[in-house]
């Protein structure tokens, strides 16, 4: 998928490289996170088959979202694990981007709620709530429904 000026791309095997890089984004804003994607990300991707797109901007990794697909009472769920943009290019339109790939994948796959647990500061409930997440039953958890 073509953008402004980056490319998006799904990902279905991580490499080394990749999952450095994916690191030291996450490592810029939240350390913690960034040592789980350090330890998880490529058994997710390459193992799990979890989802991940990553976005890049002359060849550069600027931004990705991972997330997965569950079964909740019955119906296909898809939960946004992470969504990291790097710092010097936030607030640029990527994260959508990255929001608008991820939920057309899930919806092509007959997903009809997405659930994400916003980390807890204000820029993100507020970038999920821009992009239609709300609290919802589960706690600390915002959903959206695709099919309306």
């Amino acid at each position: 998928m073509n953008n402004k000026d980056g490319v998006i791309t799904q990902v279905s095997e991580v490499s080394d490289n990749l999952l450095m890089e994916c690191y030291w984004i996450a490592n810029l804003s939240r350390p913690n996170n960034a040592m789980m994607i350090h330890g998880f990300m490529q058994r997710d991707v390459n193992v799990n088959k979890h989802i991940l797109f990553a976005y890049f901007l002359r060849d550069q990794l600027r931004g990705f979202i991972k997330g997965h697909l569950t079964k909740e009472g019955g119906q296909t769920m898809a939960r946004i694990d992470w969504l990291f943009i790097d710092t010097i290019c936030q607030r640029s339109g990527i994260g959508a981007r990255l929001i608008e790939a991820y939920e057309a994948h899930c919806r092509n796959a007959g997903v009809r709620r997405m659930l994400v647990q916003p980390a807890p500061t204000r820029q993100a409930k507020n970038f999920y709530a821009k992009h239609g997440y709300g609290p919802c039953e589960m706690t600390y958890t915002h959903a959206k429904d695709l099919v309306r």
